[in-house]
């Protein structure tokens, strides 16, 4: 759901996993100039 959304914005979803340690997910969106 968060990716169908996030790449429907021109943006990106990053995931980053370590053993042991735990997973981070985190997204970007581009800016809207003003």
């Amino acid at each position: 759901m968060v990716k169908t959304f996030v790449e429907a914005h021109n943006g990106v979803v990053t995931v980053e996993s370590e053993l042991g340690v735990g997973t981070t997910f985190w997204f970007t969106l581009p800016g809207r100039k003003m």
